[in-house]
């Protein structure tokens, strides 16, 4: 991401606004973003500040329909059962938000469970993958529903976030697992995000990425990898930026991370 100069325009150069009516805020920072995580019935004053922007730009459009996106660092939304690795700076599939992607062993039958909070509609759902070597086509079911492909499957070995777009609503979780069917096999997942609502085109969506305990250093990490490939899917109107942990001088280093400056 940097800036460029074109007489009063100013504007990154990573991507450009969506084409749509969507408004999409994403919020990165620690535990101070994070805040609460949105219970609706609670008042603006006991909510963290993320949740009361969410809030606003609701009243706004008249319609929120989105939870936005919900890393593995939202530990009690996240299980998991078996051998699951969490993958390193030095890979080139290093592209989920703060290095929080895992993937399972291959070898066994592995499950990845995200649990939906009780406060959250969730009316369809996106999936996001990773493409490593020896990925297989792993599965996916809803609540108690049945099994189904997660039709993982690339051209080419690539560095980006691969999203799975299902048109389904969740009551209380979603079980991913390393198996096709057949046999075990390699499942990496970065997370999910989930959308109240079936109008993709009116929306206010608020990615709160806030990770407790962690660095905008880690964030705009050097990678193999690209760390900010979940902001290319997303096409954020505007990219909020609030970390108390950096304290005094923390800041963003080498290559990638002059993209956030």
């Amino acid at each position: 991401m940097s800036w460029e100069a074109g007489g009063d325009r100013r504007g990154l150069t990573r991507w450009d606004r969506r084409g749509d009516a969507a408004a999409t805020v994403v919020c990165v920072g620690d535990s101070i973003t994070r805040g609460n995580a949105g219970d609706p019935a609670l008042s603006a004053s006991t909510v963290g500040w993320v949740e009361q922007l969410a809030r606003s730009l609701e009243q706004c459009a008249g319609l929120r329909t989105s939870g936005g996106f919900r890393g593995f660092w939202r530990g009690d939304e996240w299980t998991r059962v078996g051998d699951w690795t969490q993958v390193t700076n030095t890979d080139p599939f290093d592209v989920a938000p703060f290095g929080r992607g895992f993937f399972s062993s291959g070898s066994a039958f592995d499950v990845l469970t995200w649990n939906k909070p009780a406060a959250l509609t969730v009316a369809r759902f996106d999936l996001y993958w990773f493409e490593m070597p020896d990925t297989g086509d792993w599965q996916y079911r809803i609540d108690d529903g049945t099994c189904k492909s997660g039709g993982a499957s690339v051209a080419t070995a690539d560095n980006r976030l691969h999203r799975l777009s299902v048109e389904e609503p969740i009551s209380t979780r979603v079980e991913i697992r390393g198996f096709d069917g057949t046999r075990p096999c390699i499942a990496p997942i970065a997370g999910i995000s989930t959308y109240a609502a079936f109008l993709p085109s009116i929306r206010t969506v608020v990615h709160n990425l806030g990770c407790p305990g962690e660095l905008l250093a880690v964030f705009c990490r050097p990678s193999a990898g690209d760390p900010l490939t979940l902001l290319d899917d997303i096409e954020p109107d505007l990219v909020t930026v609030l970390f108390c942990n950096d304290g005094d001088g923390a800041k963003c280093h080498g290559r990638r991370s002059t993209r956030c400056s």
